[in-house]
């Protein structure tokens, strides 16, 4: 059988990419696993799995387990799905503007009428103020320290980090957190 002369072995190998990108699609959505390239279609699950990592339910255990399974799912990334979750923890797991706006406010309020504020209020308000500046994404990186060979785990992820940081000002500042 001779198939027609436009459907050559380039057909062929396109086709066959676009069946194992479905397939690969309908699996993640059955199972839940993160495709290799992180895809737009996956991020829910990979935020998912931050969400759960930055609770603090569970006890330090759970936290741990938590952490090591997520590292896992980046570990089981290709380069581009490297990439797709450190622009994800750049781009939305950031300082939370608004609440650094109020807390800066607050403490800022302290002297704005003229009165010195009490030495209670002004390390609470400076508390506030730093518990506000330490981004969601740090404290995932901190969980990651923790695990055993972390250390290496996050040299390995900032390398990676090193080659994508030049795409944004929110990658070059994550950068700068690291």
């Amino acid at each position: 059988m001779d198939l027609p002369t436009g459907f050559g072995l380039k057909g062929l190998k396109q086709l066959r990419r676009a069946w194992i990108e479905v397939e690969q699609e309908a699996l993640s959505r059955i199972t839940g696993k993160v495709r290799p390239a992180l895809p737009k279609d996956d991020l829910h699950l990979i935020r998912r799995q931050i969400d759960d990592c930055l609770s603090e339910t569970g006890g330090a255990a759970s936290a741990r387990a938590r952490a090591a399974r997520l590292g896992g799912v980046y570990l089981d990334l290709d380069a581009e799905g490297r990439n797709n979750f450190l622009k994800l923890l750049a781009f939305e797991y950031g300082v939370d503007d608004d609440a650094l706006r109020e807390s800066a406010r607050a403490w800022l309020a302290l002297d704005s009428e003229g009165q010195a504020a009490d030495l209670t209020s002004r390390l609470d308000a400076e508390a506030r103020l730093r518990r506000t500046l330490q981004s969601p994404r740090m404290r995932l990186l901190t969980k990651f320290n923790d695990l055993p060979e972390g250390v290496k785990f996050l040299a390995d992820m900032r390398a990676q980090l090193l080659e994508i940081r030049k795409e944004d000002p929110q990658l070059r500042a994550f950068d700068r957190e690291f």
